[in-house]
């Protein structure tokens, strides 16, 4: 199977101690499934980064599947990448780029008739959502998003109660997403500025409430704060919240989100992050920052580890990575193959179901734009 990934940044290869995901990913697919990867830079220096990063994982991990992996600097350079891909018989493409660019580089892999899956958000605006869902259809060409907390054994929990109706009727859901401030200032420093948290963080909670429920939001109330980011020169707000109404099975529900990237650089774990649902006959609350193992020793600070998301797992005999981030890549390039998946097939969210989160996060914005007002969400729901 031939692979092409657009983008090399701390998702796709980790950084010092954080292997990312995406690679990671890719070596446990490959073995079972021989992949030759094509990896798309933006330069030499991030070519050469590729490089050594790669190198690492599968020193670390290794596997004989990884047939060929190629490093092309020519991102940025929309012409050479197309004459590079007609020049390759790609299965597939994933997109890991900021915010601002999604919708070219999908737009790019559906002209270049490549099924391609994109890191969320989908795209920034709606309108440029539903026009890729056009051309996707009318070219054939799937796309999906890299909604990766479908695939969390929460989720499927919290799934399974509401189609119990464990909790009754919904009343509310409440959820709280932060990460740390290195991540604007120094990890994507260069784009920041260009996104913003609700976008690039809480759109997950919003995609996760859909996906929970299958209901449509309504209406979005948003209201934000700026401090820290701007006194640092980034443009961006520092925390955002967020009121969503709901509407299904003839109740609406409101979701509150509140989320910022300004949390202390010394938290013990990479992303603050709760989410409470609430019913007529009872509630569920998920915490998935602190999911139980904690590690202390006399070289690092207190950490609170995650199993569940992307984690090597090593032993003498034995090393794999595993986590619902894995398994949302594995199954993508198992659907592309043709394949079944380990999970129900809901947990792949193609890009027409994007078209609901992308409603929201456009309304945010209308909404900070025009005093928090309240902004009624129409087309995609």
């Amino acid at each position: 199977m031939k692979v092409l990934i657009l983008g090399s940044g701390s998702y796709v290869f980790g950084e010092d101690q954080n292997h990312g995901t995406i690679f990671p990913a890719l070596i446990e697919f490959s073995k079972s499934v021989d992949l030759d990867i094509s990896v798309a830079t933006r330069s030499e220096f991030s070519a050469n980064n590729v490089k050594e990063r790669a190198s690492f994982l599968l020193k670390i991990c290794p596997s004989n599947g990884i047939k060929s992996l190629s490093v092309v600097p020519s991102l940025s350079d929309l012409s050479a990448l197309s004459t590079y891909i007609q020049s390759h018989s790609f299965d597939c493409c994933i997109i890991a780029l900021p915010d601002h660019v999604h919708y070219d580089y999908c737009k790019f892999s559906i002209d270049h008739k490549l099924p391609f899956l994109i890191v969320k958000p989908f795209t920034l605006s709606f309108d440029h959502a539903n026009t890729l869902v056009q051309l996707s259809q009318q070219s054939r060409i799937p796309g999906f998003v890299e909604f990766h907390k479908r695939f969390d054994r929460q989720a499927r929990i919290a799934k399974q109660s509401i189609f119990k109706s464990s909790l009754g009727n919904l009343l509310y859901s409440f959820t709280e997403y932060a990460q740390q401030k290195k991540n604007p200032l120094t990890v994507f420093q260069s784009w920041s500025s260009q996104t913003n948290i609700f976008s690039y963080l809480a759109v997950h909670y919003v995609d996760l409430f859909y996906f929970l429920t299958g209901f449509r939001p309504i209406r979005v109330c948003a209201t934000a704060q700026s401090s820290f980011l701007s006194r640092h020169g980034i443009s961006t707000y520092d925390s955002i919240q967020c009121l969503i109404q709901w509407s299904g099975q003839g109740q609406d529900v409101t979701q509150v989100i509140c989320c910022n990237w300004i949390e202390s650089d010394l938290a013990p774990f990479m992303s603050r992050q709760s989410m409470h649902l609430v019913g007529t006959n009872g509630r569920l609350d998920l915490t998935q920052d602190n999911r139980g193992v904690s590690l202390l020793t006399d070289e690092h600070s207190l950490s609170i580890l995650n199993p569940d998301f992307s984690r090597l797992y090593q032993t003498a005999s034995d090393s794999r990575f595993e986590g619902y981030g894995i398994d949302s890549i594995i199954s993508f390039l198992l659907h592309i193959q043709g394949l079944p998946i380990s999970f129900p097939m809901d947990c792949l969210c193609p890009i027409e179901e994007a078209l609901i989160s992308t409603s929201v996060l456009d309304s945010v914005g209308v909404s900070l734009s025009q005093s928090s007002s309240w902004i009624s969400i129409g087309q995609a729901s």
